[in-house]
């Protein structure tokens, strides 16, 4: 059947509208999406076409997350392999718009400031920091705050050029229980500034060890007169007011403090990764001071120059013996090295730069195992004692139930209207429901700034991030989960690195 000449027409205006209405509709989410690209032009439909193909990866993962704990990590990858297509989509004529988020080259694009700051050889290196160029929450283990608010500050994906605690009580406390500690050849604590030490502020530093006994670092004559905060754990207060070794911490610098460790401590932390408990910072200042540190935790000899080939190795183990697994070793930059295991785990990273910040992972029974030196590392030494262990954090090997008290807060449980809303900056133990036939999980958690199970969050946007919202149930607020190993975490490492 025939049209005329004016129905054609019409057809022809109708179907060009469309056609508009489709290039707007793409050209609107490029604005939304690449504010954060000022290089892209809004001539480019076709590079809006594939921020939004990066967009809609990014709503699928969370999505794919939330459905089972067990498919988290399987989902990020599902959503880093389209990132990974929307880069290389990036890559064709017309596209310069997004070539620009590709990652620096280079391994140590990410950590020049890191380098520039490190000594030089024959001086000390770190060995085992809690505060460093790396976000503490890419590390691993539980991490308190009392009295002020922590805040990494960003230079690359993973690297931060100082850890920034502001203080919202007189005394203020940053704790951090690792997992593991291998701090072999420490020979010192350390405290660093970026800049002076703020003027009248009281500092102090100190560790928990695992046979119970704890040790301070403090500036001869100081001493904090506001207690410790009640929401601490016991064993941490006493930590804090009644130390049972005190050990001088000495200025040598404008913003350095260093404290010899003693020998026995030396030879403890040296053998086994396990013996330090917690770490903690302890201030005492007014209210609104900002603390900038660069460096806070053990350092020992550094024998090798920053960027100097080093080798990084050392076992897998809790895997089966198959001869076909395979370790990764990440680095910041996005570069992937990848080696099959020997027969017993081992592994070896030859001419690794010193002070590259790295990710060792391993795949096991359908989740990302990482070093016990942290998920994301710099290593300044040479390593031939890295762990990767697959073995579950929890083992009930007597199969008991949990306990009848269920969860157990230092704060309020509810204070607000909604019950996983908890009281800012304070411990939750999570040891499962009471009425479950087996204990799967002992975990110990910590509510951020607002109140949820989450790092310290900030509405200003300083380091100019690209910034996702994260909506999400039960699942999203997962009391058994480490902070660390969060699935929103992880995402904002993974998609760092990716994005570049």
């Amino acid at each position: 059947m025939g049209i005329s000449e004016k129905h054609a027409t019409r057809l022809l205006w109708a179907a060009l509208a469309f056609a508009f209405l489709v290039v707007a509709s793409f050209t609107i989410q490029a604005f939304f999406l690449g504010r954060q690209f000022k290089s892209l032009k809004k001539s480019e439909w076709q590079t809006a076409a594939v921020l939004a193909t990066l967009k809609t990866s990014v709503e699928q993962l969370a999505g794919e997350a939330q459905k089972t704990e067990l498919n988290r990590l399987a989902a990020l990858d599902t959503a880093i392999a389209a990132i990974q297509l929307a880069q290389e989509l990036s890559a064709a004529p017309g596209h310069a718009g997004l070539q620009q988020m590709q990652p620096a080259t280079g391994a140590l694009a990410h950590v020049s400031e890191a380098l520039n700051r490190r000594p030089t050889a024959g001086s000390l290196a770190p060995t085992f920091l809690m505060l460093d160029v790396v976000n503490l929450y890419q590390k691993n283990g539980t991490v308190e705050i009392y009295g002020a608010n922590y805040r990494p500050r960003a230079v690359g994906p993973i690297s931060i050029k100082a850890s920034e605690i502001q203080v919202t009580e007189s005394r203020a406390h940053l704790i951090w229980a690792p997992d593991r500690a291998p701090a072999r050849g420490s020979t010192h604590f350390l405290i660093k500034y970026n800049g002076a030490i703020p003027p009248g502020a009281i500092v102090r530093a100190g560790m928990l060890l695992d046979d119970g006994r704890s040790i301070a670092f403090n500036i001869p004559g100081q001493t904090i007169k506001p207690p410790a905060s009640a929401f601490a754990a016991e064993f941490t207060r006493k930590s804090m007011e009644k130390p049972d070794l005190v050990v001088p911490l000495k200025a040598i610098s404008r913003d350095t403090l260093l404290a010899e460790l003693p020998p026995e401590i030396v030879a403890m932390v040296g053998a086994d990764d396990k013996a330090i408990r917690q770490i903690f910072l302890d201030i005492g200042d007014n209210i609104g001071k900002l603390h900038e540190i660069t460096e806070l935790g053990l350092v020992g000899p550094q024998t090798s120059l920053p960027g100097a080939p080093i080798v990084l190795a050392g076992q897998v183990i809790g895997t089966s013996a198959r001869l076909d697994r395979e370790i990764e070793m990440i680095a910041e930059n996005g570069t992937i090295s990848r080696q099959t295991l020997s027969t017993d785990g081992r592994f070896s990273f030859a001419n690794v730069p010193a002070g590259t910040v790295v990710s060792l992972r391993v795949l096991h029974n359908g989740r990302i195992v990482y070093a016990t030196q942290g998920r994301w590392f710099a290593a300044w030494n040479e390593r031939g004692d890295l762990i990767v262990d697959a073995r579950p954090r929890f083992a009930n090997l007597k199969g008991t139930a949990p306990p009848a008290t269920g969860a157990a807060s230092t704060g309020d449980t509810s204070p607000s209207a909604h019950v996983n809303i908890l009281r800012p900056h304070t411990r939750l133990l999570w040891p499962g429901f009471p009425t479950a036939p087996l204990q799967e999980y002992d975990a110990i958690t910590f509510a951020n700034n607002h109140g949820y199970l989450d790092r310290d969050r900030f509405f200003d946007n300083l380091d100019k991030c690209f910034r996702l919202v994260h909506l999400g149930s039960s699942l999203s607020n997962s009391q058994q989960i480490p902070i660390f190993q969060k699935y929103n975490i992880i995402l904002e490492s993974e998609l760092a690195v990716r994005l570049g």
